[in-house]
């Protein structure tokens, strides 16, 4: 879960999750930290955290289609809402420009289990609007369909082109109108400095635990 260089508007940050005793949350991200993805379908994908191509700021995500046929859709998750209920309404949105292909589409699917990013319980819809050469913000609102055991959507950047093809994304922005929601985006990287600790955190508690 990632809080780096994500803005929350009128909530509380903890772990990387926005919450808030208001009507609504708002969560921004914009790739500044390293991050990529949360996952894929239909790929592989290749996701890469860019500095030469962005909208605002110092990073944004390259995604582009790595199969070797182009068969099927393939998909990068920028996002997920957890904690929905029935009727909750949800509004996410990004800009992207094309790098070639087809261009790229924000499309959404239902999750009935929290903890597994490729868990999927049927499609939320999306836009008919694409990417094209310049900046080009793709926006969509659902009102959630609760069913009979789903408890979030998965934000998804749909990839409608040939091997190699892709886009630059930036700047998503996630509403939601339930103030128990939980709003996720793409992990940060770690720096080299950061991964090199966290190995010798793993041998201190290593061996205490001798």
């Amino acid at each position: 879960m990632n809080i780096a260089k994500t803005t929350i508007f009128g909530a509380a940050l903890a772990c990387g999750i926005a919450s808030t005793t208001s009507a609504a949350i708002t969560a921004n991200y914009g790739w500044e930290d390293g991050g990529t993805i949360m996952g894929e379908f239909q790929g592989p994908v290749s996701a890469t955290n860019i500095s030469n191509e962005t909208r605002t700021g110092t990073g944004a995500l390259r995604l582009t289609d790595a199969t070797a046929t182009g068969s099927g859709t393939a998909r990068g998750y920028v996002a997920r809402i957890t904690g929905l209920q029935n009727g909750d309404t949800v509004n996410a949105s990004f800009w992207a420009k094309d790098i070639s292909g087809n261009g790229i589409r924000i499309w959404g699917k239902y999750i009935s289990d929290a903890s597994d990013i490729n868990n999927y319980a049927g499609s939320a819809g999306g836009t008919n609007t694409y990417s094209d050469a310049t900046w080009t913000e793709l926006s969509k609102d659902w009102t959630f369909n609760a069913g009979t055991d789903r408890i979030g959507i998965v934000i998804e950047a749909r990839i409608y082109s040939d091997p190699g093809d892709g886009a630059y994304i930036d700047d998503i922005s996630v509403t939601v109108s339930n103030d128990n929601a939980i709003i996720e985006f793409p992990a940060a990287v770690p720096e080299p400095a950061s991964i090199a600790l966290l190995g010798l955190g793993g041998l201190l508690v290593a061996r205490r635990r001798k």
